[in-house]
């Protein structure tokens, strides 16, 4: 039972990425390795710590 239920997000999880990518024709892609430096690099720094503002583009994961 409790592969079914696995299998069942995964596939749920598929098609809902699948469905947002056609609704909105931009497939989330996540942010280079090179693009996360540059961003980081160029942030200010309040009280020693760096700011980012992600908004919500690709996975969201910078």
């Amino acid at each position: 039972m409790f592969e079914v239920v696995v299998i069942g997000l995964i596939c749920f999880c598929v098609v809902s990425i699948l469905w947002f990518t056609l609704k909105t024709d931009i497939s989330p892609m996540p942010s280079s390795l090179q693009a996360r430096l540059a961003i980081l690099s160029a942030c200010e720094q309040v009280d020693g710590k760096r700011v980012v503002v992600d908004l919500g583009s690709g996975w969201g994961t910078l």
